[in-house]
């Protein structure tokens, strides 16, 4: 498969802090000069805070600024929970 025929792609890891909404974001920053639309989609991310007086997570800010447009927080991540726990324990 050619990286022009890609559809998408999986980043995964099995811990949380290991990096995967970096190397996300910098797989974003290079398709953004081949692609002419490039999103970030995350399922479930753990933890709340204020972020410029709204109630956002982090990882979540991170993908709204990579993607080629902007993207409400509820596009990129359907499942945000409050606390910040593994999202197991979470829900």
């Amino acid at each position: 498969m050619s990286l022009q025929n890609a559809r998408g792609f999986f980043i995964t890891g099995t811990d949380t802090e290991v990096g995967k909404t970096l190397v996300a974001a910098l797989t974003m920053h290079k398709l953004k000069k081949i692609f002419n639309k490039v999103y970030g989609y995350k399922p479930v991310v753990a933890g709340i805070s204020m972020i410029n007086g709204e109630a956002q997570n982090e990882d979540v800010v991170v993908l709204q600024r990579m993607g080629s447009t902007f993207l409400a927080s509820d596009q990129i991540c359907p499942y945000q929970l409050q606390k910040p726990i593994a999202p197991h324990l979470a829900a």
